[in-house]
């Protein structure tokens, strides 16, 4: 059901109104939906390529992984430093708290 001077969104079926440039409702316009309605035309329209399927998947994980090894790095020196500084800092607080409840 549409008003005087609107027409149904394309892609969620909101009114909207004649001249708008996009949905307040879903956001599609021209470029995005209303063009058609055909899903592969839209994702071409904008340059987007289709859902990887599990064989694409596999190629992508292969380029993207070249020799099927991820290379990472160990943690820093920085780090670790920081991690048995406030672990010293917190045993600190620790002997403080302990010996002024024993006063």
């Amino acid at each position: 059901m549409t008003r005087k001077g609107t027409f149904p969104c394309p892609a969620c079926g909101a009114p909207v109104k004649e001249g708008s440039l996009s949905c307040k409702a879903c956001g599609a316009d021209e470029k995005t939906g209303w063009a058609e309605d055909d899903p592969v035309a839209t994702e071409q329209d904008l340059g987007l390529e289709r859902s990887l399927d599990d064989e694409r998947y596999d190629e992508f994980v292969r380029e993207e992984i070249e020799g099927g090894t991820i290379e990472t790095e160990g943690p820093s020196g920085q780090g670790c430093l920081l991690v048995v500084l406030a672990v010293l800092a917190i045993a600190i607080l620790l002997g403080l708290l302990v010996s002024s409840s024993h006063r």
